[in-house]
């Protein structure tokens, strides 16, 4: 059976893929949503593969966190112009790729999923990097944090920081380096 499924921002694509794996694997509901986030860790490495230089850099992360539901939403702390430029720009490029679930920013911390913020941290630390603990396979405990560092991506210009923060919020969904 077809299913149309809404993509934002794109035309409706046929996707049986998602039903005939639920129907054939996952007889239970609890195994459905395994499915569901199978389906969709999938779904984001091949979107992320057609949309950036970074894709050689992941892989399908079963046992690392990911996020609990569709609706993304992000809290800018304190965050400053280019960065918050870099991640409202990502936000809108994983908003157009055909994957499970969008990105929001949003004025309230506490509805937030994830907070991201820039500091001077110093030419030793990584240039970015998310920071967030959850138990193996489940959804982020408590809320990660996307760090840029600013001590490095300063002299970097807005399409290195952008891919940057596309990079991080796909750790956001879950996706790992390849390698860990």
């Amino acid at each position: 059976m077809m299913r149309s499924i809404p993509i934002r921002g794109c035309l409706q694509r046929e996707a049986p893929w998602e039903e005939v794996f639920q129907a054939q694997t996952h007889p239970n509901p609890i195994s459905r949503q395994t499915g569901r986030i199978v389906t969709t860790l999938v779904s984001i490495a091949l979107a992320f593969a057609v949309m950036n230089d970074h894709a050689s850099s992941y892989v399908l992360n079963p046992y690392g966190c990911h996020v609990p539901d569709a609706s993304i939403e992000w809290y800018a702390e304190a965050l400053t112009s280019p960065y918050l430029s870099a991640t409202q720009n990502a936000d809108s490029d994983w908003d157009f790729s055909p994957v499970y679930g969008y990105f929001t920013q949003t004025s309230s911390k506490a509805a937030a999923v994830f907070i991201v913020r820039d500091y001077f941290y110093g030419q030793s630390e990584p240039p970015a990097w998310l920071a967030g603990s959850c138990a193996q396979g489940q959804a982020w405990s408590g809320q990660p944090v996307v760090h840029y560092n600013q001590s490095i991506m300063d002299a970097w210009n807005n399409s290195q920081r952008r891919s940057t923060a596309v990079h991080e919020l796909g750790h956001v969904y879950g996706l790992a380096h390849t390698g860990h």
